[in-house]
C-alpha cells in the first residue's frame, strides 16, 4: 500500500513538474528570444547566483518536511501549526537578517558578474520571500499533500513565465525576469499559507523545539544542499567570469538542456521524502521503495541524456533558433554529464530523510575537484562539462555505500524528536 501511495505521489508529482518544465522552458524560450544573447546569459548568472544564495532554501524544505512527517505519523497536528509559526517567525527574523548583510555587499557581488548592484538586490528580495515560502512547502510535503505540492511545483514555472513575458513586453529589458522572480514567490507564498492555514487552524501554543536538535541535524542537511547546489550552479557563474559573453549565453542556453535530466528525479525525490521519514519511525524498511526511485531515475534521467545526445542540434534549432546551434556539441554531452548528478540527489535525499549526514564530506571533495578542475582546466566548454562528470562521480560511488549501511534505529529517533513538540 505505501508502495502504491509512493507511486501515485511521485506520478502526480511528475505530471506537475512536466507541466512546469514545461512553462519553464517557455521562460527560457521567450527570454533567449525577446533578450539579446549577452543578456540572457546575464539573467541565467544572475539566476544562478539566486540558487546558490538559497541554498539554505532547501535544508529549510528537508528538515521541516521531516519534522512536519514525525507529527503527521503520530497524529500530532496542534505541533504541526506550532512548528508552522515557529518556522516562519524564525525564518523572517534570519532571512532578513542575511540578506541586509549581502545587500550591502551587492556591489561586489554586481562587479564579479559585471552587472549592477541593483539587479542582484531584486535577486535578494525574491530569495527573502522564497526563504518564508519555503517554510510553507517542507510543511505541505511532510503531510504528503502531493496535490498541494503540485500546484507549487508547476506554479513557480507558471507564474514565472507569465509575470517575466508581461514584464519585458512592457519593455522592462532584463529586470522583467527579475520582478517576475519577485512577483511568483510573493504569489506562491500567499498560496501555500492559505493552505496551511486552512489545514491546521489551532496550533500548540506551548511548542518547543530544541535548537541544539536544529543546529544537529539543519546543519548536516545546509551543507549538503549547500555542496550539491555549489556542484551544480557554479559551472554557469565560472563560465559567465571565465569566457566571453557570447560563450556564456552559448553554454547557458544548453545547461538549461541539459540539467533538465538532472531535475527530471525531481518528482520521485519530492515523495519519497517524507515515506522514509514516516518508514524509520514506524520501523519499516525502504529499500524497496528507494529500488524503485532508482529504476525510475535511471529512466527518466537516461532517456533525457540520450535525447539529447543524439539530436542536441534539432533540440537547439528548434527551441532556440538558429543563433544557438553552435551550442548543440555542448547540449549533446551536458545531458550525459547530469546522470551521475540525478543520482546523487537522489540518494542524498534518501540519505538526509533517515538524519543521516556523514556523506558531506564526500560532497566537500567532489565539490572543490568542480571548481578547482573548471577553473584550471578551461581550455573550452566542453572540458567544463567533463570536469562535472568526473566530480559527479566522485560523490556518486562513495554515496551508494552510504546508503548499504543501516540507518539509526526508529526507536532513538522518536524519542529525539517527539520530546520537542511538548
Amino acid at each position: 500500500m505505501l508502495i502504491d501511495k509512493f507511486l501515485r505521489g511521485s506520478a502526480l508529482l511528475f505530471v506537475a513538474m512536466m507541466a512546469g518544465n514545461v512553462f519553464g522552458y517557455l521562460f527560457q524560450l521567450a527570454m533567449g528570444r525577446m533578450l539579446s544573447v549577452a543578456t540572457y546569459g546575464q539573467m541565467n548568472a544572475l539566476m544562478s547566483l539566486m540558487v546558490i544564495f538559497g541554498i539554505p532554501l532547501a535544508s529549510l524544505i528537508n528538515f521541516f518536511a521531516r519534522e512536519t512527517s514525525i507529527y503527521f505519523a503520530n497524529g500530532e497536528h496542534e505541533n504541526i501549526a506550532g512548528l508552522h509559526r515557529f518556522g516562519l517567525t524564525r525564518t523572517c527574523w534570519i532571512a532578513g537578517s542575511v540578506v541586509f548583510l549581502l545587500a550591502l555587499l551587492s556591489p561586489l557581488l554586481g562587479g564579479f558578474l559585471d552587472v549592477s548592484f541593483d539587479k542582484v538586490v531584486l535577486i535578494l528580495a525574491s530569495v527573502f520571500v522564497m526563504a518564508l515560502t519555503t517554510v510553507n512547502t517542507g510543511v505541505i510535503q511532510g503531510i504528503q499533500n502531493f496535490r498541494g505540492l503540485s500546484v507549487i511545483g508547476a506554479g513557480v514555472s507558471f507564474f514565472k513565465f507569465a509575470f517575466a513575458v508581461v514584464f519585458v513586453w512592457f519593455g522592462w529589458g532584463i529586470y522583467g525576469p527579475l520582478g517576475g522572480l519577485l512577483a511568483t514567490a510573493l504569489t506562491l507564498f500567499a498560496y501555500s499559507q492559505c493552505l496551511i492555514l486552512t489545514s491546521f487552524p489551532y496550533a500548540n501554543t506551548n511548542f518547543h523545539i530544541s535548537f541544539g536538535n536544529i543546529y544537529q541535524y539543519a546543519g548536516g542537511i545546509f551543507l549538503a544542499n549547500a555542496f550539491f547546489g555549489i556542484m551544480t550552479q557554479a559551472d554557469v557563474i565560472l563560465v559567465k567570469h571565465c569566457f566571453s559573453p557570447q560563450e556564456a549565453g552559448l553554454y547557458a542556453s544548453a545547461a538549461i538542456m541539459g540539467k533538465a535530466v538532472m531535475y527530471l528525479p525531481g518528482a520521485i525525490v519530492m515523495a519519497l521524502f517524507p515515506m522514509v521519514t514516516a518508514d524509520q519511525v514506524s520501523g519499516r524498511s525502504s529499500t524497496i521503495m528507494l529500488a524503485k526511485a532508482v529504476g525510475l531515475t535511471l529512466v527518466l534521467s537516461g532517456s533525457g541524456a540520450l535525447i539529447l545526445h543524439c539530436f542536441p542540434e534539432f533540440i537547439m534549432g528548434v527551441l532556440f533558433g538558429a543563433r544557438y546551434l553552435p551550442a548543440a556539441p555542448i547540449t549533446a554531452i551536458f545531458g550525459l554529464a547530469m546522470l551521475p548528478m540525478a543520482l546523487c540527489l537522489l540518494l542524498m535525499n534518501y540519505l538526509l530523510a533517515q538524519k543521516r549526514t556523514r556523506f558531506v564530506g564526500l560532497m566537500a571533495v567532489a565539490t572543490t575537484l568542480e571548481i578547482t578542475g573548471i577553473y584550471f582546466y578551461r581550455d573550452n566548454l566542453l572540458s567544463v562539462l567533463y570536469v562535472i562528470m568526473a566530480a559527479g562521480c566522485v560523490a556518486l560511488f562513495p554515496m551508494a555505500l552510504f546508503v548499504t549501511r543501516s540507518p539509526k534505529s526508529s526507536s532513538s529517533l522518536s524519542s529525539e524528536t517527539h520530546g520537542n513538540g511538548q
